[in-house]
């Protein structure tokens, strides 16, 4: 089988829009799929304790986990690879942010989370993605954490607004990557992490290709690693700025897309049943 390696983001992409999964059919799935020698990697903004919610980590340890857009990546309850922000630097992100942006921010540290408001909507639903949250007055402070995997904006900005900040971000600072990251969540991260760094991180342990490396999103998060996989698959949904830069476009995740290529590439690991969701240009 040609493909070693494959990478999946979660939400919008392998769970349906309310957060479900078929687990029975995706552990049934991944079975097959490691013992045809796969690696599987499951790369996602979502939280290290929000990613235990979803999977039980402790029954998954063949899995390489990537929370905080692949910046805490882990296998079997050993971390594998950190990328983070010291204090100072992630403090002068996030007072640009407060000048330039309406919304909440989140920090993560790969286990635990950071806030500053306690209460409302925009901070209910970072809670739902960051459930291990710690409260501090100020980032400035002692309390807050000494270094932080990634940079999360909740905004009431519409998605082109978010868009501009984004560029005005990396125009401001030379050591960070900024991305959408669906709806009006935007991730900020080291510029040498994000998922790109993770799967790249695998891609470089196992000694493979953009060949051999299958890789599913929607966001622009996602964009990093697509551009490492030949086959990058953007779902029915995707941000069109992503679906730009993949070779294959699948349907939609409420239908379990994800699951049905899966299926297909173990039914034909020729791959020659992927020609269907080719994007031609």
């Amino acid at each position: 089988m040609s493909i070693k390696l494959i990478a999946i983001d979660l939400d919008e992409t392998l769970l349906q829009s309310n957060k479900e999964l078929d687990v029975e059919r995706f552990d049934n799935i991944l079975a097959r799929l490691l013992e045809s020698g796969i690696i599987v990697h499951i790369v996602t903004g979502n939280s290290y304790a929000r990613l235990n919610s979803y999977f039980d980590l402790a029954s998954h340890p063949d899995i390489y986990f990537g929370a905080d857009n692949g910046n805490y990546l882990f296998k079997d309850g050993e971390v594998l690879r950190r990328k983070g922000f010291t204090q100072a630097q992630y403090t002068a992100i996030t007072d640009f942010l407060d000048e330039n942006i309406s919304g909440k921010l989140a920090l993560s540290d790969g286990r635990e989370n950071y806030m500053r408001e306690t209460e409302g909507d925009l901070h209910d639903r970072l809670v739902w993605y960051y459930p291990l949250m710690n409260y501090v007055d100020s980032f400035h402070d002692e309390e807050a954490p000494a270094e932080v995997t990634k940079i999360t904006s909740l905004s009431t900005n519409d998605l082109p607004g978010i868009k501009k900040v984004l560029d005005q971000l990396e125009a401001a600072f030379d050591d960070l990557e900024a991305v959408t990251s669906g709806g009006s969540f935007m991730d900020i991260h080291p510029i040498e992490g994000g998922k790109g760094g993770s799967v790249g991180y695998l891609m470089e342990t196992f000694g493979l290709d953009a060949s051999q490396v299958m890789a599913f999103g929607d966001s622009l998060n996602d964009l990093a690693m697509m551009k490492l996989a030949n086959y990058s698959c953007a779902m029915e949904v995707a941000d069109p700025d992503l679906v730009a830069h993949c070779n294959y476009q699948i349907g939609n995740n409420n239908d379990g897309a994800v699951l049905d290529v899966l299926e297909e590439l173990l039914a034909d690991p020729s791959m020659s049943f992927m020609q269907k969701y080719k994007i031609n240009r």
